[in-house]
């Protein structure tokens, strides 16, 4: 065997430890690599745009237009009774207000409504009556199709009253 500390060297001996490059230690992609990148496929990225924008656009034009209204309501649910001076039992106010929204959508209420409004003389109303039934019942049912009514959340005293057309 040899003594490998007894062989000579070519260069001096550093005790330092070795400097790695920069680009090794942080790999990835550098700014100005990414501008370099997108600007060679800027053509690309301009045509993937405008299509896109383009197919949204005509999406947008071409899809149904719908208005919607609303209206809240706050029931009050007290019972103003002279004699007796009972207040409503709380387990019963959350029932109190479903019957009532349950009332807003019976075919009873919407015919006053209809009646009120003299929706029957309406032509938005009463396009496409086919003489099925009496016009004033046909435009109620129509009418129940886009009005939606729904109770506030958690037992509140609110109605919401939403109807949506599409003019």
């Amino acid at each position: 065997m040899t003594d490998r500390s007894l062989v000579p060297r070519d260069g001096a001996v550093s005790l330092l430890t070795p400097t790695v490059p920069l680009a090794v230690i942080h790999p990835g992609l550098s700014p100005p690599q990414v501008v370099s990148i997108l600007w060679a496929r800027r053509t690309s990225i301009v045509l993937i745009g405008l299509t896109v924008l383009s197919i949204a656009a005509l999406a947008l034009f071409l899809w149904p237009r719908t208005y919607t209204s609303g209206a809240t309501l706050m029931v009050n649910y007290e019972v103003n009774d002279p004699e007796n001076g009972k207040d409503l039992p709380i387990g019963q106010v959350g029932a109190y207000i479903a019957t009532q929204v349950e009332l807003m959508q019976t075919p009873e209420v919407l015919l006053t409504v209809v009646d009120r409004l003299n929706l029957t003389e309406n032509g938005e109303f009463t396009k496409g009556y086919r003489g099925r039934g009496t016009l004033r019942e046909w435009v109620a049912t129509n009418l129940r199709k886009d009005l939606v009514i729904s109770q506030g959340h958690a037992g509140s005293q609110l109605v919401f009253v939403t109807f949506s057309d599409e003019d």
